[in-house]
């Protein structure tokens, strides 16, 4: 069950991919050295414990991060793959320490122009409940 909802998250992201070449914009080649303020945006229930939370991962040229949860003051770090699939759509893979346990996580990028766009996270293994979960929001890479 856990590798289906893998695969329907990724053939739901992929639909979205044919309207991504209408997007007149380009997400960078790399993290290393960048940062990226994102918001949660979707209303607090069980599944989405997170919401409305501001967070600045500053990426490093090393493949590791640090997780800055601005509204809560709390900070995580972990490490991360980023992988470009279009000029405009890109994800990260990533592993976080949180609290002590390790939280595994997908974050899916689509730029609406060079700074900013809107993100898919998924959660398949996490130190948050449900372990399992997703959700959307905003993002920008902080110059």
């Amino acid at each position: 069950m856990k590798n289906l909802g893998k695969y329907l998250f990724s053939c739901s992201f992929f639909i979205m991919l044919p309207f991504s070449s209408y997007a007149n914009c380009k997400l960078p080649d790399t993290l290393a050295n960048k940062s990226i303020i994102s918001r949660v945006s979707q209303l607090f229930t069980k599944e989405n414990p997170l919401a409305g939370e501001l967070m600045k991962l500053s990426f490093n040229k090393d493949g590791t991060y640090i997780n800055n949860y601005l509204t809560s003051e709390k900070k995580y770090s972990g490490k991360y793959i980023y992988k470009k699939v279009t000029e405009s759509v890109a994800f990260y893979s990533a592993e976080e320490e949180f609290e002590n346990k390790i939280t595994k996580y997908e974050v899916w990028l689509h730029c609406t122009n060079n700074v900013s766009g809107k993100y898919i996270y998924r959660q398949e293994e996490g130190a948050i409940a449900p372990q399992v979960r997703s959700n959307v929001g905003e993002y920008f890479f902080d110059r």
